[in-house]
């Protein structure tokens, strides 16, 4: 899992495919056990994304929206999903992040003010996730590209961006739409 801070916020994520319904349901559990007020920990659908930096944005720009009382839910998993797929429709996000339990491509995000418990939990999840963890550049292949172009909407989006590659352009694109939700409301 990748560690990222900003100000008082810690974050981790990470991405794992050939995950077994069995460890999808003991980390759905510890989950629920582990969200509260100062840590979270979040299991969604992953095959959209390209870089873990969408997952750490959507995460602190979630705890900032909260913070601010510019939140669109009322919870901050759902707030992170909102963010993360950059559509304020609550039923339409959770149909297209929420886990499944057919889902062998899953991803985990951590959200603690403390580094200390935010990397015990990091631990916990490595002892309960029996599948393999994608590395960032796992997460660039042209095939996933095409899935977040979808995903997100981006076809006409992206020709008024320029870049030198097409996954920068990609990326670039779906951080702004990440990071805009607030004004597109």
């Amino acid at each position: 899992m990748e560690i990222s801070k900003f100000k008082d916020i810690f974050t981790a994520a990470g991405v794992y495919r050939n995950v077994s319904r069995e460890s999808l349901r003991k980390l759905l559990e510890t989950a629920l056990k582990q969200s509260k007020d100062t840590d979270y920990m979040i299991i969604f659908r992953s095959d959209f994304l390209i870089s873990l930096k969408q997952v750490h944005v959507a995460a602190v720009s979630s705890v900032l929206a909260f913070r601010s009382n510019k939140n669109i839910a009322r919870n901050l998993a759902i707030e992170f999903m909102l963010r993360l797929s950059a559509d304020t429709q609550i039923n339409r996000v959770l149909e297209k992040v929420m886990v499944r339990d057919d889902l062998r491509e899953i991803g985990v995000l951590i959200i603690s003010s403390n580094l200390d418990r935010l990397q015990k939990l990091m631990v916990e999840v490595g002892s309960i996730v029996d599948g393999e963890e994608m590395h960032e550049e796992d997460l660039h292949l042209e095939e996933r590209l095409r899935r977040a172009v979808e995903f997100y909407g981006l076809t006409d989006y992206m020709k008024s961006i320029q870049t030198r590659d097409l996954y920068e352009s990609v990326l670039l694109s779906i951080l702004e739409k990440i990071t805009t939700i607030d004004v597109e409301r």
